[in-house]
């Protein structure tokens, strides 16, 4: 007798509860590789790690190519299962690469490379962001593929080691898997790198905020000077910065530049839909490590954090930076931004906006003679424009159902304060001209307190073990909306 739904369902439940040993092995011989793209020392661990992404695939039949970032030379994989050309496609995004890690950061164990399990977690760099989160999807995916077999819908994917560094250069990756894809459409995209709005309120990604990084450097004289000679009669690099910063963005970080923030709001939508979202303002303070909230006026700091955009500082550079005090005046001065966007804030035009408005103040900085004492340069440092996702599509509806019956919980859509700047370039890549964009779907398995980029970064086992079950009814509930057709039979 043919299967139906609830067969296939059940069938896909027992294949993840079999993988779960296996599954958990491989998240700790993923994280046991150090594939930082920061460091130039771990180039080849990122390529180590590439190779076993691609054996992994291959072992669950997937054709597999391996990509050369040119400037970096960082890898990047593209994988595929192909059928029937002419069915409904799949498409993934992860990203294997981590951010650095070493015992003197704060971490329990000796190597944050060696995963380890512990209080019904599994610690390691990576866990989080995205080897142990992606491993969910993978492992849900595998367990898809093997109860459905030929009846299964298309798959591809791609996998980055440079999302760490900003993706410089994933528009070589995009173009690359253009041409070796084709123009055949894919139906939606799979992505999991978000988490959780609370501890215990799992998640649906719908929409991401763009970026616009840049460096802002503010040069007084030529060289280095002496404040024994020089002091109190020549400009500092280091106030003049300040001055500059502080007559474009204020205290609470509300940006002053004419053109950043007109045609911006938050609508009533948006203002509903952050209300329904839950937020612990004691929780959120306690993991800043903040006693108080602070932001633009008038908005709430669910929507400050996700629905309007912001100038963020990250860091600052000048003159002497080890210990003890250099009476030398440094020359120039540096800060680095990470500015956030939202929907109908282009980046570039963000940074022009900005560039102008630093230099406008760097302007007004003038000797006794009305001579300009400062020189303001930026330097755009790339970005990416904000994603929404309509909730009502039936791929996000599938992956809330899933989550809802596994987890046990009510899924939260909810739209997330970051960014994953290759996802604008990859659903350009993967849509021919004139066809419909893919839907995107971002399920999130990380809890707020599971240490993303932290030390001592984990993830549930039980969200781990469980994530995968969700994830592979996912892909059965999709099968279902999409009107294919299922296995003639379960042997």
């Amino acid at each position: 007798m043919k299967p139906t739904l609830s067969d296939l369902v059940q069938r896909v439940d027992t294949e993840c509860a079999r993988s779960y040993a296996a599954d958990l092995k491989t998240a700790m011989r993923w994280v046991a590789v150090p594939s930082v793209s920061l460091e130039p020392e771990h180039l080849i661990d990122c390529n180590v790690m590439a190779a076993l992404v691609e054996a992994d695939y291959q072992a669950m039949g997937f054709e597999t190519s391996r990509f050369t970032t040119p400037k970096l030379g960082l890898p990047a994989v593209y994988m595929r299962r192909v059928v029937n050309p002419s069915a409904p496609t799949l498409f993934f995004y992860f990203h294997g690469d981590v951010k650095p890690a070493q015992k003197e950061d704060g971490w329990t164990q000796n190597n944050p490379f060696r995963a380890v399990t512990r209080d019904g977690k599994l610690f390691g760099r990576g866990t989080a962001d995205d080897k142990a989160h992606h491993l969910i999807f993978k492992s849900g995916l595998a367990a898809y593929l093997k109860t459905y077999g030929t009846s299964a819908m298309n798959v591809e994917g791609v996998a980055e080691w440079g999302e760490e560094v900003g993706s410089a250069e994933f528009d070589q990756i995009a173009n690359w898997v253009s041409s070796i894809r084709g123009s055949r459409p894919v139906d939606f995209i799979v992505v999991t790198d978000s988490g959780w709005v609370t501890e215990d309120d799992p998640t649906i990604c719908i929409g991401l905020r763009g970026q616009c990084k840049f460096e802002l450097k503010v040069t007084v004289a030529t060289k280095p000077t002496h404040t024994g000679i020089y002091g109190g009669g020549i400009q500092n690099a280091i106030f003049a910065l300040c001055h500059i910063v502080a007559k474009t963005i204020d205290a609470n970080g509300t940006v002053s530049a004419p053109g950043f923030y007109p045609g911006i709001t938050v609508s009533d939508s948006e203002r509903v839909e952050a209300h329904e979202v839950p937020f612990d303002r004691d929780a959120f303070l306690s993991a800043a490590g903040v006693t108080d909230t602070t932001g633009y006026a008038g908005l709430s700091t669910v929507e400050r954090t996700t629905a309007w955009p912001t100038a963020d500082a990250t860091s600052v550079t000048a003159g002497w930076q080890k210990e003890g005090v250099n009476t030398t005046s440094a020359h120039i001065a540096t800060m680095k931004f990470a500015c956030r966007l939202v929907n109908g804030q282009d980046p570039q035009y963000v940074f022009d906006v900005l560039k102008s408005a630093f230099e406008n103040a760097g302007r007004q900085i003038t000797g006794d003679s009305g001579k300009q004492l400062v020189t303001v340069e930026l330097g755009n440092m790339g970005g990416s424009p904000a994603l929404y996702v309509p909730s009502n599509n039936v791929f996000v509806q599938a992956a809330s159902r899933a989550m809802t019956e596994v987890l046990g919980k009510r899924v939260i859509p909810a739209r997330g304060g970051g960014s994953i700047p290759a996802l604008n370039l990859l659903l350009d890549a993967v849509t021919p001209r004139g066809a419909t964009t893919p839907a995107l779907v971002m399920p999130g398995f990380v809890r707020p307190s599971d240490g993303m980029h932290e030390a001592n970064e984990h993830i549930g086992l039980d969200v781990f073990k469980d994530g995968r079950t969700a994830m592979a009814r996912m892909l059965a509930y999709s099968h279902d909306a999409l009107g294919l057709a299922t296995p003639k039979d379960l042997t």
